[in-house]
């Protein structure tokens, strides 16, 4: 959900789906089989695109908020799920089946 940046995209913010939204692309993305895999999405905290291990806080307002903001953890998932599932994902592409 990056409409705290941009407010007139609410139309592209997707729920993670407990990671089946993540685990979902990266299967297309596999089956596709590209050279290569790009996670452009790494640490975009003010987006909610983030991956890295996350540690829930809240944010006074800013520039980009009017009011206070809280950071999504990924409840009910582990705090490093998205890290590790992407190792799983790479790993897969890389090792299995030739790729």
């Amino acid at each position: 959900d990056d409409t705290r940046i941009r407010p007139w995209n609410s139309i592209n913010t997707k729920q993670r789906d407990q990671g089946r939204y993540y685990d979902s692309h990266w299967a297309s993305a596999i089956q596709a089989n590209p050279t290569f895999i790009s996670v452009t999405s790494y640490n975009e905290w003010m987006e909610g695109t983030q991956i890295e291990p996350v540690v829930p806080m809240e944010i006074e307002s800013t520039v980009f908020n009017e009011k206070p903001y809280r950071y999504q953890d990924y409840s009910p998932l582990p705090s490093d799920y998205y890290i590790n599932i992407t190792n799983t994902w790479s790993r897969r592409f890389c090792c299995d089946e030739g790729n």
